[in-house]
């Protein structure tokens, strides 16, 4: 089988279209659509043709398989708009794919639940042909191909995708799992419950540290209902619209993300005294599944993480490798040297991507390509 290389010079970022997935919480989806006519439009016959996929749906439509991406933003802020990295959409339009961008309640006020079930609704959406998502591809000549979804997360986003790799009973089922520096992958490290140097993870020159505004948010219990906070630059240093981002900040300074994650206060407090092989029993068994543990559910996984992360350590994904390799599961890992979180340089003093991101991405889009083309020989012998 041969996989054939994109070349970006001629790839521009194409502008998605925004839709509404949950009108109950009026939480939002961005599609990035490969447009017919144009050069990812034709990959899709073209790689339909190399896989020889049955590609004819309803009414005639061509299946369209599909990325859905659960954006950064440690799971209390962040939005669909951070896409990364920013030409992911384009290079899997110019593979035939369609690209979607997920928004979801951001934890605290809401709660992992909560989550979990905007992973099921936004699924449901997907496969369901009478949503405006569907009548706009239809329009195209196209319809998302439910047996064809792959899930990507990125950051804190990896628990949205986590939660649809591993829950069974969320339908349809992804047939791949990206993990892009992922949280969840092991809730239990010290890092988690005995608290962080956030000057290391975070220097301030180049984050705002407004503890004032966590404290605020805090003392009203997370605020309203939020489906999204954007990043933003203020005075030259990052932070987000409503300011939640101080939250991850606060969290991982006091080593108290637990608390808030599964509703247990003094919960991380508890687990730091014990060692680490009796932290899960000291969980209450109501919340476990809430850390999200594999099941034999659990597609094929590629995870990409930087060895010097520390915003969310490179143990974590680590983690899930081990996990996935002892239920002999299939899954891919690439450990970028010299790389922070988001895959940036490791300074203090600048914020740019490593150098070789194109290829470490490239890669991963190969593998997500080999999977389908995989799954489709697999069911040519059906």
């Amino acid at each position: 089988m041969t996989t054939t290389h994109t070349d970006r010079s001629d790839l521009r970022i194409p502008k998605p279209k925004t839709f509404v997935y949950d009108s109950k919480h009026d939480i939002k989806l961005d599609a990035y659509i490969p447009q017919p006519g144009s050069a990812s439009g034709e990959m899709i016959q073209e790689h339909s043709q190399e896989m020889q996929i049955e590609m004819k749906g309803e009414k005639g439509l061509k299946k369209m398989p599909a990325v859905v991406q659960f954006h950064l933003g440690g799971m209390v802020d962040g939005s669909r708009v951070m896409v990364f990295p920013a030409n992911l959409p384009a290079l899997f339009n110019s593979k035939g794919i369609l690209f979607i961008s997920a928004d979801y309640r951001l934890l605290f006020p809401s709660t992992p639940s909560d989550i979990v079930n905007d992973v099921r609704t936004l699924m449901s959406y997907l496969s369901d042909p009478s949503t405006l998502l569907a009548e706009t591809l239809a329009s195209s000549g196209y319809m998302v191909d439910k047996d064809n979804l792959i899930v990507n997360g990125v950051s804190g986003g990896n628990y949205p995708a986590r939660a649809a790799a591993t829950i069974a009973d969320i339908k349809p089922r992804p047939i791949a799992w990206i993990n892009f520096f992922g949280q969840s992958g092991d809730w239990l490290l010290d890092f988690w419950c005995q608290g962080a140097d956030i000057e290391k993870s975070m220097p301030s020159n180049v984050h705002l540290q407004d503890m004032k505004r966590a404290e605020e948010l805090e003392k009203m219990k997370g605020g309203e209902v939020t489906t999204e906070d954007p990043y933003i630059v203020v005075d030259g240093k990052l932070t987000s619209t409503k300011g939640r981002f101080s939250l991850f900040l606060e969290w991982q300074r006091n080593g108290v993300f637990l608390d808030y994650l599964l509703s247990e206060p003094g919960l991380s407090a508890k687990l730091a005294k014990r060692r680490y092989e009796e932290r899960l029993a000291a969980v209450p068994v109501s919340k476990r599944s809430l850390l999200l543990p594999l099941t034999d559910a659990t597609p094929p996984t590629y995870i990409i993480h930087g060895k010097e992360d520390h915003i969310v350590p490179i143990e974590d994904s680590m983690a899930t490798e081990k996990n996935m390799k002892v239920m002999r599961k299939e899954v891919k890992v690439e450990w970028v040297v010299d790389a922070a979180h988001m895959l940036l340089r490791p300074s203090a003093d600048e914020m740019k991507l490593v150098e070789g991101i194109n290829e470490t991405v490239q890669r991963m889009v190969d593998w997500t390509m080999g999977i389908l083309e995989r799954k489709a020989a697999i069911e040519r012998l059906l």
